[in-house]
C-alpha cells in the first residue's frame, strides 16, 4: 500500500496511546486515594484548589460516596419488606455480587485515577457532572 495513503480514522475509537493521561503530582497522589476513600473524599475536594483534576476526581467519590449510602438505605428497605415476605434468601443471595461489584468500581476509579485518566464511572459520573 502506498504510504501516502492513510485509511480513514474513527474519532469515537481511542487512539495507540489509549486514553489521554494527564500527570500527576507527588503532592496529589494521597488525595487522589481519598478522592475514593469514603465520606473523605470530601477532604480533596475542599482543600485542593489548584489542581482540576483532583477535584473532578473528589467530585466524582463524593458522588460515588453518596449514591452507595443511598443505594445501601434502599437496598435495607427492600431486604425488610423481603423477609416480612418470606424471601430473605433472595437479598442474602444478591448481597454479595452487588457488593463485589461496588468493590470493583471502587478499584477501577482509584487505578485510573493514579494512571492519570478521567475514568467516568457509570451513572455516578453523570451525577456529578449535575453540581
Amino acid at each position: 500500500m502506498d504510504p501516502s495513503q492513510t485509511q480513514p480514522t474513527d474519532p469515537g475509537m481511542p487512539q495507540q496511546g489509549g486514553p489521554a493521561t494527564e500527570e500527576i503530582r507527588n503532592q496529589d497522589k494521597m488525595m487522589l486515594f481519598l478522592c475514593y476513600f469514603g465520606i473523605f473524599s470530601v477532604v480533596p475536594y475542599a482543600v485542593v484548589k489548584d489542581s482540576d483534576f483532583v477535584r473532578w476526581h473528589a467530585k466524582q467519590g463524593v458522588t460515588f460516596c453518596g449514591a452507595a449510602i443511598g443505594f445501601w438505605f434502599a437496598w435495607w428497605i427492600l431486604t425488610f419488606i423481603l423477609i416480612r415476605i418470606h424471601l430473605g434468601f433472595l437479598a442474602t443471595l444478591l448481597s454479595l455480587p452487588i457488593s463485589l461489584g461496588m468493590l470493583a468500581l471502587w478499584f477501577v476509579a482509584v487505578v485510573r485515577a493514579f494512571r492519570g485518566e478521567r475514568w467516568r464511572i457509570p451513572f455516578v459520573a453523570d451525577l456529578a457532572d449535575m453540581w
